[in-house]
């Protein structure tokens, strides 16, 4: 698919809920996770992609809770919502919030930007 052909699926697809895109190429082996409104930002015209699936938080946080398994807990303290990280030795925790772009900084952390799906 080309640049256009990807911005206008997108266009016909996209759901006010759809805040992320999990994409591909065909000669790489794993998938790409992005904010969806930064994807389009920085989507050049000559880039091929070979599909695409847009992504809700729901799906975003399963795909955190897969990444990073026992480190990331979400919960609600005071009305807001949360989510709390370790480490990987579990030895520094942090409380962040619960939106777009904490899950995708998680997960690109937790994933060194190379997610391969199981």
């Amino acid at each position: 698919m080309t640049s256009y052909e990807v911005r206008k699926a997108i266009g016909d697809q996209k759901r006010s809920d759809h805040l992320f895109i999990k994409w591909w190429r065909k000669e790489e082996d794993f998938l790409d996770f992005d904010l969806l409104d930064r994807f389009m930002v920085n989507m050049r015209d000559d880039e091929q992609i070979d599909g695409f699936d847009l992504v809700d938080m729901d799906e975003m946080w399963g795909y955190v809770q897969q990444a990073a398994g026992d480190k990331v807990q979400r919960l609600t303290k005071n009305g807001v919502d949360l989510v709390v990280w370790s480490d990987k030795d579990k030895l520094v925790t942090k409380e962040v919030p619960f939106t777009a772009e904490t899950l995708i900084d998680i997960f690109d952390a937790e994933t060194d930007d190379n997610f391969v799906d199981s």
